[in-house]
């Protein structure tokens, strides 16, 4: 520690000098003062707002005060998220039964043809096997219908259904659905549609070529089984 001279005043104050740069000590009354002054600029976290300070100024137990004061900043509390639930990875157990754990994803809009304007798509998990359903709109009801309709009257209710967070299925009607078939379905996770990947892979091969083929083969409403599919 070494005093030095204050630019443009005769005073002289304390300063470390260790660094190469003259940084003044801080009084103990004066410290809360500095962290305020800092910290307002952007609130920094607990290393921004020391390395801030300590590059301009010195005291004893500087990192504690920094952090105890960080900690009562109403609006770094208020905005910041300290504190971060994590989980684990949910394997999906894999049954060697036929048609007992079904994907299920939604595709389109497509290019209309006969009132159809989007796929329901379904794929066996043990199997691979694939159908797409074609649906006049995307509604809950409509879904819950179609699935009924085409996958359930053609192979059987499936034990589980695993789909995406969408609307859809998180909605009442898709819920009465299951409870009627006694189905329990797995949600995948938000934002991450590789979970779901079996039948996301399917129906990006799907929405290349279903547009064309709606109106030779999904006229009817009766399940299609598009070879890109079949082939995932």
């Amino acid at each position: 520690m070494l005093r030095c001279h204050v630019p443009d005043s005769p005073s002289q104050v304390w300063c470390a000098v260790s660094c190469g740069v003259a940084r003044p000590y801080i009084l103990e009354q004066f410290r809360r003062r500095v962290f305020t002054h800092y910290h307002a600029l952007n609130h920094p976290d607990i290393l921004g707002i020391h390395l801030l300070i300590s590059r301009r100024a010195v005291w004893p137990g500087m990192r504690k005060d920094t952090q105890a004061w960080l900690r009562s900043c109403l609006a770094c509390q208020t905005v910041k998220v300290h504190r971060h639930t994590r989980t684990s990875l949910q394997p999906i157990p894999t049954s060697m039964d036929c048609f007992h754990t079904v994907h299920v994803d939604l595709v389109g809009p497509l290019p209309p043809s006969r009132g159809y304007r989007y796929l329901l798509t379904c794929v066996d998990r043990t199997t691979r096997w694939g159908a797409a359903i074609p649906m006049p709109d995307r509604t809950a009801e409509t879904t819950a219908t179609h699935f009924l309709s085409g996958w359930a009257s053609h192979f059987g209710v499936p034990v589980t259904i695993i789909t995406a967070q969408g609307v859809q299925f998180e909605s009442r009607a898709w819920g009465e659905l299951l409870a009627f078939l006694g189905t329990v379905r797995q949600r995948t996770t938000a934002y991450h549609p590789q979970a779901n990947g079996m039948v996301t892979v399917s129906s990006a091969s799907e929405g290349g070529d279903a547009g064309a083929a709606t109106a030779r083969q999904l006229g009817g409403g009766s399940p299609y089984h598009p070879p890109d599919l079949a082939r995932h």
